[in-house]
Order: structure tokens, then C-alpha cells, then sequence
């Protein structure tokens, strides 16, 4: 847009000049390629350009740009005067603007959207990914695990083409063909009390409008503890076994209703960063609760390069899931719901881990009104009373951010 090649960094875990690093009691790489994640213009893959005879700026990795170019060569460019509270066309605007004005070569920079880059009633025109492709390894850690995700239709492995269907006369993929009667549900387990600290509402596309959720920052002039904040945001992002199967419960109902004579919800794929234990405790809760599978990250085959790439196929399994059941707070599950709604999925297919329906708020003091002073019967049943709070405490204590 601005006439510059795009740079890019591999994935990077750690800055340790080791080429490993200790995660989790295991061996993990420090750096990945980008393109073993992702392919296409965004790691170095060519840009088909509207005309033929233009000539298109490949995207460089960081290593290769510092190479051609020197220091002394490089010009910086200010970012005072961005509109850094604005959307994000606003914001990408001004870049595509402020970089067509400078001639020099320019120092890579990171472009940072906001968490409030994609504001309601005001979103980025979403529109299809046309040229992101899914990386052969990815595709291939998807299809070695079949017998886990058993489709209906072995089709729906395949990656949704990402052009047009009207470009294509060759394209045999639908791009709404989904992993029929499946469930991805991601479970991030990790440190969520900054959020309850930062007054944070749902990142990125979580928050589009045409989804059906939506989560109230809690009015915090209202707030008696520190404590009741917190128990408020860790029923939407650490949900106990129990709480994950009451809500599982209500979204097959819902998608019942809403799809009737369709194939009922049937099976389970749980993305996490969690260890077995915590899975067990969830298949345990969801099969009394009348789920046929349960699976999880930790259930699936991955050989020495595609576990580099776990969280690539993951994301690739919660992208094609009849129904997605993802963290609000989370940049992974913001993505995932991106190119589920590029593709063209109905948009009640994803939904957060708790609804934020206002009949549960009164469970918590700031929400309650001068008759309302202890958690009701029923919000405590379905996790919305502060008794789970030392159950949510351990688990971010013992259990590593992803």
C-alpha cells in the first residue's frame, strides 16, 4: 500500500543466544521460521498484483534486511501524531500515508493496533484472506490425526481456498465446509488477574458486532475489593471443569435450535496449553454430560516438526470446528474467529466461554443492588460466585501463560 517491502521476524520464545530453552520440562525451540507457520505474502511469498507488468515489493525477513541494509542508511520514522486510539483502517491510513511521504529507507517499526482497534459500530471491512495460505506441516499434523478428528466429510481437513470460488472453476473446496458435529473449545490456562487489574474488555474480533456475546467491563466506581473484580473476570477466561460443561450444555441446546433436523453437537477438541490431568477432569465432566469424544492437545500425534508448530494446528482445527468455543481475552481465539468469519461461518458459531448475560451479574457486590447482597443459588451453580476463586488462583499459579 505504501510501496515498501514488509518485514518480518520469525517466531521468536526467547532472546536466549541458545538455540533451546527449557518450557514446560521439555526441550523447546527458541526460533521458528515464520513460514513454517504461515505462508504467503506475510512470510515472503510472492504478491499477485493487479497489473502484470507492476513490479510488487516481496515482504524480507528482519536477518536479510539488516544485512542490505546499513545503519547509517536507514531512516526513522516518528510515530507522534498517530491516531493510536482510532480504528484500525484509520491508523493503517496513516501509516500508508506517512510512509509515501518519506523517500529514505526507513527503520522497521512495529505497528501496534489497539485492543480497541476493531470499535463497534465502526469495524475493519472484513473481507476474504485471499492470499494466506495454510503451511504444508500444519496441514499435514491436521491430517495425521484423523482418527482423532474423525470428519464426516475427509474434505473438511483440506484448508477453505482463500480466493474467490468465482476465480477458481477449479476449486473443489467450500469454503463453509466445517468439521461436522465438533466443538473447539480454547482453554488458555494462565495469568488472568492483570486483566481484572487493567479494566480490559475482549481483544480484537472477539468484540465484532455481529457476534452474539458481548462482555460488560464491570462499573468500577462500584467495586468494594480487589477480589470481586477478579472473580468477575476469571469466570469468563478460567472456567472450572464444571462451568465448562454447564456452558457447553447451553450452546448445544442453542445450536439445536437454531439448526433443527441438523446433526446434533457431538464431540469435543479442547485447545490448550494445559497438561493432562486438567483434560481428564474436562472429559470426565463432559461425558457424564452425554458428549460422545473429548479430546485435547495433548491427545493428538505430532512428530518433532509439527510440535514446533502446535499452536498453528490447533488454530487450524478451532478455524474449521462446526462451532468454536473461544477466551475473549485471547489474541489466539480473536484470530481463529477472524478467519472463521472470513470464510464465511456463521457468525453464532463462536461464542466466548461465558455468556455475559446480565441476570448473572448480580452474583458480584458491584453489580448488585442494596437488596442483592449475596450471590444467588443459581449464579453460584454456574460458577458466577466468588467460591472459585482459590480454585482459579492455583491454577495461574501452577500452570504456564501460552
Amino acid at each position: 500500500m505504501a510501496g515498501r517491502a514488509y518485514v518480518f521476524e520469525d517466531y521468536t520464545s526467547s532472546h536466549s543466544p541458545l538455540a533451546y530453552t527449557i518450557y514446560d520440562f521439555a526441550l523447546r525451540a527458541t526460533r521458528i521460521p515464520l513460514n513454517a507457520f504461515v505462508a504467503g505474502p506475510l512470510s515472503g511469498g510472492p504478491l499477485p498484483s493487479p497489473d502484470e507488468r507492476a513490479f510488487q515489493k516481496r515482504a524480507v525477513s528482519a536477518a536479510f534486511y539488516e544485512k542490505v541494509c546499513p545503519r547509517a542508511a536507514i531512516h526513522s520514522v516518528s510515530s507522534v501524531g498517530a491516531p493510536t486510539e482510532a480504528e484500525g483502517s484509520a491508523l493503517i491510513e496513516w501509516w500508508v500515508k506517512r510512509l509515501s511521504e518519506v523517500q529514505a529507507r526507513v527503520r522497521p517499526f512495529p505497528l501496534r493496533l489497539p485492543a480497541r482497534a476493531l470499535p463497534p459500530p465502526r469495524p475493519l471491512r472484513l473481507s476474504h484472506p485471499r492470499h494466506l495460505r495454510v503451511v504444508t506441516l500444519v496441514h499435514s499434523a491436521v491430517v495425521r490425526n484423523f482418527a482423532v478428528l474423525r470428519p464426516t466429510d475427509p474434505a473438511a481437513l483440506y484448508p477453505p481456498p482463500r480466493r474467490p470460488l468465482a476465480s477458481r472453476p477449479d476449486a473443489t473446496t467450500d469454503p463453509h465446509r466445517t468439521l461436522a458435529g465438533l466443538v473447539a473449545v480454547h482453554l488458555r490456562r494462565g495469568d488472568y488477574k492483570r486483566l481484572a487489574q487493567w479494566g480490559a474488555g475482549y481483544m480484537g474480533f472477539n468484540s465484532h458486532p455481529s457476534l452474539p456475546d458481548r462482555f460488560t467491563i464491570p462499573p468500577f466506581e462500584n467495586i468494594t475489593t480487589k477480589e470481586d473484580i477478579e472473580d468477575y473476570y476469571l469466570v469468563h477466561c478460567l472456567p472450572s471443569p464444571e462451568q465448562l460443561a454447564a456452558r457447553l450444555h447451553a450452546v448445544r441446546a442453542e445450536h439445536a435450535q437454531r439448526h433443527p433436523g441438523a446433526a446434533p453437537l457431538r464431540r469435543v477438541y479442547i485447545l490448550t496449553n494445559t497438561w493432562g490431568w486438567f483434560v481428564n477432569s474436562v472429559r470426565k465432566e463432559l461425558v457424564r454430560d452425554g458428549w460422545e469424544e473429548v479430546w485435547g492437545s495433548v491427545d493428538i500425534v505430532l512428530d518433532a516438526a509439527q510440535t514446533g508448530v502446535g499452536m498453528a494446528v490447533d488454530m487450524r482445527i478451532g478455524e474449521g470446528a462446526e462451532v468454536f468455543l473461544g477466551n475473549g481475552f485471547s489474541s489466539l481465539t480473536s484470530n481463529i474467529v477472524m478467519l472463521r468469519l472470513a470464510r464465511g461461518l456463521e457468525p453464532a458459531s463462536n461464542r466466548p466461554h461465558y455468556p455475559p448475560f446480565f441476570a448473572a451479574f448480580s452474583a458480584f457486590p458491584f453489580f448488585a443492588t442494596s437488596d442483592q447482597k449475596k450471590p444467588s443459588a443459581s449464579a453460584r451453580g454456574l460458577g458466577f460466585a466468588p467460591d472459585y476463586q482459590g480454585e482459579h488462583d492455583n491454577a495461574c499459579d501452577r500452570l504456564p501463560a501460552l
